[in-house]
């Protein structure tokens, strides 16, 4: 089955002097060659984190961040679960001379919904990223646990990139591609960020 996903994500946050709030609030549109055709609401992701809750002279820092996912799509038309998900993340940066090295893990309760035992999941990455004077560009190799059993347990391998146009607006292109069978054949995402 070749199923593909379309994804109009409006998302928003505040900044703070080392906290940030994040919110994503997605539009989908799911397809599949057996003649599934659903538009409709996504789940909404709220994210709490502090970005430099350990730091060393060295160009060390270490993050943390706590996420929920609301229930907000309709799980009828496989938009969504219906269940609440809770999940932590570390994350550790370190800044050498010309560009930045990082390494994430995290886990994440899953909601089962009635008659489904999902698992919760684990989350490893490890990135790179290379500062420019008028934006950046990273890559990432990212990996987590299956959260159904007996299925390929999702490895994915990103890259992108962003450039700052002036103080309030900035736009960012990133791509991924598959690496097992549990993940998506590759993905594109574009972006437009406004400071207010």
């Amino acid at each position: 089955m070749t199923t593909s996903v379309t994804s109009l994500t409006l998302s928003g946050g505040w900044i703070g002097d080392g906290y940030d709030v994040f919110a994503a609030v997605p539009l989908l549109h799911l397809s599949d060659n057996f003649g599934a055709d659903e538009t409709g609401l996504g789940d909404i992701v709220v994210r709490v984190g502090r970005s430099n809750l350990y730091h060393t002279t060295e160009g060390l820092t270490l993050g943390a961040s706590v996420s929920i996912k609301l229930p907000a799509a309709d799980e009828s038309k496989n938009l969504g679960s219906g269940e609440t998900d809770i999940g932590g993340f570390v994350n550790l940066r370190k800044q050498w001379s010309s560009f930045d090295t990082t390494m994430g893990a995290g886990y994440l309760v899953v909601g089962d919904p009635a008659g489904t035992d999902y698992n919760n999941v684990t989350f490893l990455s490890i990135g790179i990223a290379k500062q420019l004077p008028r934006g950046g560009m990273f890559a990432s190799l990212d990996g987590r646990s299956a959260v159904i059993t007996g299925t390929d347990a999702p490895r994915e391998l990103g890259f992108g990139g962003y450039y700052v146009v002036n103080a309030q607006h900035a736009f960012s292109i990133s791509a991924f591609m598959g690496l097992s069978g549990g993940s998506a054949d590759y993905g594109l995402n574009l972006g437009w960020l406004r400071r207010f």
